[in-house]
């Protein structure tokens, strides 16, 4: 019989005298991270496969697949490479911090490359707050903690489970009772 370890939570608490600070650690390989990671090699092979060929053919001066009339094919296939790379790198080293106190919940966005993006939720505009249980609709993420704010609902908590959403909601909810949590 197989014993069954337990995986490590993919976050970090901290719990201060006036504030709780949650720091989600970055994404592990999933599907969006494979298909990105395709989408960094797929213009190396689209490319890099006729040159090659060209030159172990022997004609290093034979650049006839480089035609003037491909060059926007070659543009596409560099941005589409540009674009697979910063996918890859914002999917491997995003970190996520949520600080809670009485007064707002604060969330910052770092990634290895792009600097830190902070937004502010004020608690009295906060209601129901709660854990989502299922993934929001878009097909990047993958949010687990929920609050509607105004006349939207946010997402905070990107790769969090719903065990670890339900967690980290029980902490703010016997810390602050000014939020206005989901019934």
């Amino acid at each position: 019989m197989k014993t069954v370890v337990p995986t490590q939570p993919n976050y970090s608490m901290t719990d201060s005298d006036n504030s709780i600070k949650v720091e989600i650690q970055a994404r592990s390989i999933d599907f969006v991270t494979i298909f990105a990671g395709v989408v960094f090699v797929s213009p190396l092979i689209l490319i890099g496969i006729p040159l090659m060929s060209s030159l172990s053919i022997g004609n290093q001066n034979d650049m006839s697949f480089l035609l003037l009339s491909d060059i926007p094919f070659y543009l596409f296939m560099l941005a589409f490479f540009a674009f697979g790379v910063g996918a890859l790198i914002f999917r491997l080293t995003l970190q996520e911090t949520i600080t809670i106190n009485r007064d707002a919940i604060t969330t910052d966005y770092q990634t290895l490359v792009f600097k830190k993006r902070s937004y502010q939720y004020l608690a009295k505009d906060i209601q129901g707050l709660r854990s989502s249980p299922l993934p929001s609709s878009n097909f990047f993420w993958s949010n687990r903690i929920a609050f509607d704010y105004g006349g939207k609902t946010y997402y905070v908590g990107n790769g969090l489970t719903e065990s670890e959403a339900q967690h980290i909601l029980s902490a703010v909810k016997t810390k602050f009772e000014n939020y206005g949590f989901a019934k």
